[in-house]
């Protein structure tokens, strides 16, 4: 074994031609066994884990934003729908047209709120 700047590594063995190491079942283990096996397969590697990595976030965030889009065209079909409601209960009854229009306009803050906060 060889002592080098950062103190005596028992995990791997200096002595040979590169760096092998020697037991262990860790990341760090087998990215040295793999560069110094083939540092282009080691580039390879994590290319491709980063790579599946950020494919799998870009599907989640095209998912997660395919759903506020459904979410939000409902939101706003059914606050058509409800504002429909509102003229005709005004021409039927007009003495409720206040409470009406308040109770439309918090109807369509709380949905634009809890669609904001997700």
């Amino acid at each position: 074994m060889q002592n080098n700047v950062f103190g005596n590594h028992p995990e791997t063995d200096t002595t040979s031609k590169g760096l092998v190491p020697i037991g262990g079942n860790n990341l760090t283990t087998a990215l040295v066994a793999a560069s110094a096996a083939n540092p282009r397969s080691l580039t390879g590697w994590v290319g491709s884990k980063l790579s599946n990595l950020l494919m799998q976030d870009a599907v989640a965030e095209a998912h997660h934003e395919q759903l506020r889009a459904l979410l939000t065209k409902a939101a706003m079909d059914n606050v058509a729908a409800l504002a429909t409601l509102e003229a005709h209960l005004r021409e039927v009854a007009p003495l409720g047209e206040a409470r009406y229009k308040t109770l439309l306009d918090a109807h369509a803050l709380a949905t634009a709120l809890r669609l904001a906060r997700w």
